[in-house]
């Protein structure tokens, strides 16, 4: 009765393992990456005023009452501003910045403007790529630092930050000229994701991994469902020896009857 429970109990086990690991996931794998520094510098014209201007008013605040600014708290900007090799205004163009600004600081003195743009290039080796900034941009201070959050392209899982420092500013009209010092670092993996490798340091679609984790389940409560097998087996095979051993041992301890 013991080794039929045990028997019952092993393939309740052997069901329940592949269910129990669910698909709604995979495993993490081990990618070989290599890390590459790149730096980049350029110029940023903002210019807010003139009849074409490259940063305009979308939205702001009625609570600006007082505020000689010209980006008032609580404004924000769509901006396409030019990327240009060279603080002149004749400079070559390279590339164009697209997104927005949020004037962040009620305290003018410390103009401070939150930043969600994408940098594009349209000339260079960087041409049909960008990178994107998310980040607080503390305009007063001398030298800033702004987050790179990733990009496009070339800029394809890039991260870093880009040195910032106003090369030219107007207090009236808000124009800006600002100075860039990119450095970012590109990860990426040393193998073509393209290429399926049946190894473990190769990234695999979903539907593979899924695959083989079933496989490997099936095997282990195959294997799981034969040790059990065995292992009853065995119990009975002892058992017999052990019963075979005492009728053995009665009969030769058993005396012997004489007859008349």
């Amino acid at each position: 009765m013991a080794r039929m429970e045990a028997f019952v109990y092993a393939l309740i086990i052997c069901a329940a393992m592949a269910p129990a690991y669910g698909e709604y996931y995979t495993e993490s794998r081990n990618v070989p990456r290599k890390e590459k520094m790149t730096r980049l510098h350029f110029f940023l014209h903002d210019i807010l005023s003139g009849k074409n201007p490259s940063a305009v008013k979308v939205a702001g605040s009625n609570r600006t009452e007082g505020d000689r600014s010209p980006t008032p708290f609580g404004s924000v900007y769509a901006i396409d501003d030019p990327l240009k090799e060279g603080p002149e205004p004749d400079s070559k163009t390279i590339g164009n910045a697209q997104g927005l600004y949020l004037s962040s600081s009620q305290d003018y003195s410390k103009f401070t403007i939150v930043m969600c743009v994408d940098f594009g290039f349209t000339e260079g080796k960087f041409k049909g790529s960008s990178f994107s900034v998310f980040s607080r941009n503390p305009v007063t201070e001398a030298d800033r630092e702004v987050a790179v959050v990733g990009g496009r392209g070339k800029f394809r899982m890039a991260g870093g930050f880009a040195k910032v420092k106003t090369s030219y500013f107007n207090a009236t009209t808000g124009d800006a000229i600002l100075e860039y010092k990119l450095s970012y670092i590109k990860t990426s993996s040393s193998m073509n994701r393209n290429t399926l490798h049946l190894s473990k340091s190769t990234l695999l679609p979903d539907f593979l991994v899924q695959g083989q984790r079933r496989k490997k389940m099936a095997k282990a409560s195959l294997a799981l469902l034969v040790i059990s097998m065995v292992g009853v087996m065995q119990s009975a095979n002892a058992e017999s020896w052990a019963r075979r051993l005492e009728a053995e041992k009665e009969t030769v301890t058993k005396p012997s009857v004489l007859l008349p």
